[in-house]
């Protein structure tokens, strides 16, 4: 694979693609692993094109990466009490460790934003 086009392509290559056995050495592999067109992994491999920030959470489920790496990878911000209090991400851990069920982005937006105000309540 040739040089990565973006933070984004070099996350997903070094903690996705060259994990794999047999390493998922092309877009197309890619496009196989993650259910997506060919194309678009071409885009996000080759010519430095984002995701569609709603298919995070799919990415961040299929591929083991955790969401708030792959937010920062596209440039995403996040609110400092979620991306750099461990605390707040044990309680995350928690509450979603023993649920097998699949979310919408929107989904895990609200419950990310629920569970971070009980958390502030608690910790309060």
């Amino acid at each position: 694979m040739s040089e990565p086009a973006s933070p984004f392509a070099d996350l997903i290559q070094r903690e996705f693609m060259y994990k794999q056995v047999p390493p998922l050495t092309s877009a197309l592999d890619l496009a196989r692993a993650l259910h997506i067109a060919p194309q678009t992994a071409v885009n996000w491999l080759k010519l430095g094109r984002l995701p569609d920030p709603q298919r995070l959470p799919e990415i961040a489920q299929i591929t083991g990466i955790p969401l708030t790496r792959l937010l920062r990878a596209c440039n995403i911000p996040l609110p400092t009490s979620i991306s750099d209090t461990k605390e707040f991400a044990d309680y995350l851990a928690k509450h979603f460790a023993n649920n097998q069920q699949a979310y919408t982005a929107q989904q895990v937006i609200d419950m990310i934003n629920h569970l971070q105000q009980e958390y502030e309540k608690q910790a309060s």
